[in-house]
């Protein structure tokens, strides 16, 4: 046989073409979602509708918990507030302190240098300027870190 009868043949035959199958059903799929603590309208009728008054015990619910996530925020951002404040205040209390004890060692060592031990109190005023040079460095690295 030729191709041209071959083919003729297979258009002929129908039985050995497959057969697409034809659908039985279509299913259909709905979601509905909302976000918020109140829900849509014609969902908050529905509600009213099922149990009077639900649409009004859902709004108030919705203003209770806003004032209370409005108050809570309030009070972490005075509790933020608080330890910002003390930390600064360890911060300055830490340099006037360190400041002191640097003016108290420098002095004390410019007194037991004058009394004849130079050594000692050069070492004595060497150490108190350190530290009022190292209380100053490491409250400025403090500022800039923040």
């Amino acid at each position: 046989m030729s191709r041209r009868k071959n083919k003729q043949l297979k258009r002929q035959n129908p039985a050995k073409t497959p057969a697409i199958p034809e659908p039985k059903a279509v299913i259909a799929h709905s979601t509905t979602a909302f976000s918020g603590p109140i829900p849509p309208p014609d969902l908050l009728m529905k509600y009213d509708l099922l149990l009077p008054g639900a649409a009004e015990r859902i709004i108030a619910m919705a203003e209770k918990e806003s004032a209370h996530r409005k108050e809570m925020e309030r009070i972490a951002l005075n509790a933020d507030i608080k330890i910002e404040n003390r930390d600064y205040d360890e911060a300055r209390w830490g340099q006037i302190l360190g400041f002191l004890f640097g003016l108290f060692t420098v002095y004390f060592g410019a007194i037991t240098a004058m009394s004849g031990a130079e050594w000692a109190g050069g070492f004595i005023g060497t150490g108190g300027l350190a530290s009022i040079v190292i209380a100053f460095i490491s409250g400025r690295k403090r500022e800039k870190q923040k």
